[in-house]
Parts: C-alpha cells; structure tokens; sequence
C-alpha cells in the first residue's frame, strides 16, 4: 500500500438492486429533472 493509506480494497459485492435507490432523483424523471421530494446525495460513503 501507498504511505499515508489506511485500507486498500480490490473488490466490493453488492445487491444489483442498492443502486437504484443512489440515482433517485433521475431515475423517476425522464428528462433528468431532480424531483424536489427527494434529497441528491453529493457523496456516498459505505460502511462495509
């Protein structure tokens, strides 16, 4: 590992189905339009 790197990770496995809750506000708007009612996430951390 690098210096200064705390974890190294090569693979994560996740349910297909997680990422449709991450690309909320486009996935429900055709048009790629944010819906109001639903908060856009900037970063997402995992807590594996």
């Amino acid at each position: 590992m690098a210096e200064g790197v705390i974890c190294q990770c090569r693979e994560i496995r996740m349910s297909t189905h997680l990422g449709t809750y991450i690309d909320a506000p486009y996935h429900f708007d055709g048009n790629g339009k944010k819906s109001s009612n639903l908060i856009l996430i900037n970063k997402l951390a995992l807590l594996l």
